[in-house]
């Protein structure tokens, strides 16, 4: 016995204090202290006498200081009731039910232990327990709503059977029953299986609280996830088990009120989202059907039939989907003639609905009937699986709806799973070769599950259905599409990948696949990973490495090329989570012990002259970064010997190593060093720019990029002797690429560079001095136009930068000469609210009006295009001409009204020609409702034309 304990008591002995027994009692067990002393409590507890019981029996039924305590040390004492006297026991169920009229009215931890001497009590089923239960079910259902943990709920649950007491019927309850409701919308209650029982228990209590209940979920079903209205069909379900099974009153209203409103919604309800929402709550009798079938056949019978008959498309589909969700129907209390005649019934209708006219409602039939052969196979005539199968292998030619050809193929991997369908489908499977090549990629797809699930059925063989070239082909075909390449390469796993072969097996069988399919070979490798784990792929990418350097002499540069390029698929398509995570630090090492320098280096020198093979190389010395020591020379010393003309791939393999490497600043200081003067001669201009476009993709160059930038800009009168106009486009992509890199990290409004107008008047030059030689322009087509969307984009930046007037002088000098350039600018100036003067929209309308007029008409149709109307009225008014060339483009009345009613509220005289566009409109109703007095009068004069 503690210290403490021993002295209370014989204090309570002396003078019958009890106060210090319960401080002591605090101290020890209800302290923050680490130790909990309240085990050897309980064993002093039991020591004490009858009188000394009952003494603090009637001390804690007075006001306490410390209601934690007494509350604590009464659950403490109730634990020993089996050891107590009947008068103790007695004395303590009066005090618990005394703390429970000062549950509510307490402190929190007070409250708590109270509550749980209340619990306890119930659970002992002592006598008088029920006094203890109107504070308490609502302290915990409170608790169960605000807490976070699970226990809350378990306690709740383990009381509820105290609910039956209370009377619903009465108001006092209305509070309570508030509280119960609000648990129907709980995620705590809806995510625990307690949770669950508990409401589906409280379905019992009272008809009319069914009602709410029911209301309350009816009103949930609409916005919550699927996820969660599952769990509302699990309460539904567990709700009627229980009365099912206990046979209580509430069973015919629940069926009846709640479930079968869900069928009948199910089935007739038109909005298709919240249709599967109904399913989901049936999910749970459905799966359950061995145990609620009698119940589901009377609640379907009434609505089922009537629906899968209706004209309504989506109501057909809706009702089939309950047919097959609950197949077979069956009547327990049917004669086996009434059984045979229903199963019959349900196997005409599913015929029936597989020659819907609706593909929707034929996608779920073919689902359905999938489901029913997998299943019920054995239970089902041999004449209807005949006819079930022959319209499967009917709809799979379905040409007017993929979905259904889709669904067919879904569907036999599932009839598969039945071992009695192997022999009949043996031979039919055949049949569906095409569809390996059908045009739709889902279609594709499907077939190829096909295939992977037939592979793993004894004695039978996918290549029987389609063959290993036309799989291996069609993998390389649809190579950038994993939904049809991840399964063709599961289909060869253990022909070209097999698991738990020595290193020599796994080689030679790659090798061979390289060999003979030299291009579906990286294709597959390149999805192994998806079946495989990363280590097994870095082993074998190790391997090939390995056996390419130790067999130099005697491989070919083809067999050779298959292997560097198969070793890049394996590589890629690990180096995120290689590289990335920790998880595979092992790997990464094996990779550094496995590859080594000696080993590349190798490889590298012997295949020195094979461009192919150096190019894959390089791009598996990107993807091992750990080799920059040992390569980064070389790299360098490569491109230096670059060529515009050299292998692409090698550059962008080389690209890639730097950029692993963090040596892109150095390569950009060696590429920069080839813009002086006395180098500029021998620059390969094109080279440099490609790479520096390659390393805008790579990496981020943010730190170099406004020097870059204006270096290479300078270097534009050095560069025009030795640039294409590929080249320029290529310069000018760069120059601006450059500029964005620096006004994104800087956020500032620098100008456009001004270098895109030299480039872009450079290409112009071109043009005309080619015109001037008469040199025909084989690619037919004017190169400056790839230029346009940069300008026009550039533009856009150039009017929120107060020191980019040259830049936009020069573009609108471009625009007046060049109509796509005009017509691009304008819209983009229209579209952005920018408010130009007008003498400069009046230039640039005038020069597109002159080179083509039409392109006008929708400028005027852009939002926000009042300033531009306003300035076409100006040219209208003044210029015969325009008019002259909107009447030859036949401009539509919507156009004309724009401009028109600019300048038709004047009080001045129209001119001549602009009557004579009104005169051509084919109505002029809107004309009269804005048009000033003198307008309407020349109107009237005109050719006898009168406006209403």
């Amino acid at each position: 016995m503690r210290p403490a304990m021993q002295k209370a008591l014989h204090a309570m002995t002396n003078d019958g204090n009890c106060k210090t027994f319960l401080r002591s009692f605090a101290s020890e067990c209800l302290s923050d202290k680490e130790e909990d002393h309240s085990l050897e409590w309980k064993e002093g507890l039991e020591t004490m006498s009858t009188t000394q019981w009952l003494d603090l029996c009637e001390y804690i039924r007075q006001p306490q200081e410390d209601l934690h305590a007494a509350a604590c040390v009464t659950c403490l004492s109730w634990s020993l009731r089996d050891s107590l006297p009947s008068s103790v026991v007695s004395s303590l169920s009066d005090v618990i039910v005394h703390l429970h009229s000062l549950l509510l009215q307490s402190p929190c931890d007070a409250q708590d232990a109270i509550a749980q001497c209340c619990e306890a009590l119930w659970i002992s089923h002592a006598s008088g327990a029920e006094a203890v239960i109107p504070q308490l079910i609502p302290y915990l259902v409170v608790q169960a709503l605000d807490g976070e943990s699970a226990t809350a709920i378990k306690r709740l649950r383990d009381v509820l059977d105290a609910l039956s007491l209370l009377d619903f019927e009465d108001t006092s309850s209305r509070l309570l029953k508030d509280l119960l409701l609000r648990c129907f919308v709980s995620p705590a209650f809806l995510k625990t299986n307690d949770g669950v029982a508990i409401l589906s228990d409280l379905f019992h209590l009272d008809a009319s609280f069914m009602d709410d209940i029911h209301e309350i979920i009816r009103n949930q079903v609409h916005c919550q996830k699927v996820s969660v209205v599952k769990r509302y069909g699990l309460v539904y379900f567990k709700a009627w088990h229980t009365a099912h099974l206990s046979e209580l009153p509430s069973l015919l209203k629940l069926e009846e009120d709640c479930i079968q409103p869900y069928l009948y919604h199910a089935i007739y309800i038109q909005t298709p989202a919240l249709c599967t929402k109904l399913h989901a709550v049936l999910h749970a009798f459905f799966d359950a059907k061995q145990v609620c079938d009698p119940m589901l056949h009377r609640l379907v019978e009434p609505i089922l039939w009537r629906g899968l008959r209706a004209t309504n498309d989506q109501v057909r589909k809706q009702a089939a989907l309950v047919l097959f969700q609950g197949f077979p129907y069956q009547n327990p209390s049917a004669t086996k003639e009434e059984a045979d005649a229903l199963m019959q019934k349900q196997v005409d209708v599913m015929l029936q609905l597989v020659q819907d006219t609706s593909p929707a409602t034929r996608v779920v039939a073919v689902h359905g009937l999938a489901k029913v052969l997998s299943l019920y196979w054995e239970v089902i005539p041999h004449d209807s699986i005949q006819q079930f199968l022959f319209w499967l292998f009917e709809l799979v030619q379905d040409a007017s709806s993929t979905p259904v050809r889709v669904a067919v193929l879904q569907g036999l991997p599932l009839v598969l799973d039945n071992h009695l369908s192997h022999s009949v489908l043996k031979s039919l499977l055949p049949k569906l070769s095409p569809y390996l090549n059908d045009k739709q990629e889902t279609v594709r797809a499907a077939f190829c599950r096909l295939l992977v699930r037939v592979k793993s059925i004894r004695n039978m063989h996918f290549y029987d259905i389609a063959s290993v070239d036309k799989c291996l082909l069609r993998l390389v075909v649809d190579a950038t599409r994993p939904a049809v390449a991840k399964p063709l390469t599961n289909l060869f796993m253990r022909s070209y990948f097999p698991q738990g072969v020595s290193d020599e097996a796994q080689i030679a069988r790659t090798v061979s696949m390289i060999e003979d399919y030299p291009v579906a070979s990286r294709v597959f490798y390149r999805h192994v990973v998806h079946f495989s784990s990363i280590g097994v792929v870095c082993k074998l990418a190790a391997l090939l490495l390995q056996f390419l350097a130790s067999t130099l002499a005697d491989i070919n540069e083809a067999m050779a090329h298959g292997i560097v390029w198969v070793v890049v698929e394996l590589l890629q398509s690990v180096a995120k989570p290689l590289w990335h995570s920790k998880r595979y630090a092992d790997c990464r090492r094996f990779l550094q012990d496995q590859v080594l320098p000696d080993v590349l280096h190798s490889i590298l020198d012997t295949y020195s002259t094979h461009g192919s093979v150096i190019a894959g190389m390089w791009h598996i010395i990107a993807l091992l970064p750990y080799q920059k020591d040992a390569f980064v020379l070389r790299a360098l010393d490569v491109m230096a010997k670059f060529e515009c003309s050299s292998n692409k791939l090698l550059l962008a393999g080389i690209l890639q190593c730097m950029v692993q490497w963090g040596e892109q600043l150095t390569l950009i200081e060696s590429l920069m060093d080839q813009l002086h003067l006395r180098r500029s001669a021998r620059a390969n201009v094109a080279l440099l720019l490609v790479c520096v476009e390659q390393l805008l993709m790579l990496c981020d160059l943010s730190a170099v990029a406004a020097a870059l930038g204006e270096r290479i800009a300078q270097n534009w009168p050095q560069f025009q002797a030795q640039m294409e106009p590929t080249s320029a486009i290529l310069f000018g992509n760069v120059i601006w690429s450059l500029h964005q890199v620096v006004v994104s990290t800087t956020d500032s409004t620098a100008p456009p560079p001004i270098v895109l107008c030299d480039v872009y008047a450079w290409m112009s030059s071109q043009n005309k001095r080619k015109a001037d030689d008469d040199v025909v322009d084989t690619t037919g087509s004017d190169q400056r136009l790839a230029l346009v969307p940069i300008l026009c984009e550039a533009m856009f930046f150039a009017l929120q930068s107060a020191t980019a007037v040259e830049f936009m002088q020069r573009v609108i000098e471009f625009a007046v000469d060049e109509p796509a350039l005009n017509v691009q600018l304008l819209s983009m100036l229209v579209a952005t609210e920018v408010d130009l003067d007008d003498e400069i929209l009046c230039a640039l309308l005038t020069a597109l009006l002159e080179a083509n007029a039409s392109c006008c008409v929708w400028l005027t149709q852009l939002p926000h295009s009042v300033g531009l109307c306003r300035c076409l009225w100006l040219l209208l008014k003044q210029d015969a001409r325009v008019a002259h060339a909107i009447n030859a483009t036949k401009w539509p009345d919507n156009a004309l009204q724009s401009v028109l009613n600019v300048g038709l509220a004047s009080t001045e005289e129209l001119p001549p020609h602009v009557v004579e566009i009104l005169t051509s409109c084919r109505a002029l109703g809107w004309a009269g409702k804005i048009a000033s007095p003198q307008v309407l009068a020349q109107l009237r004069e005109a050719r006898g034309i009168t406006t209403p």
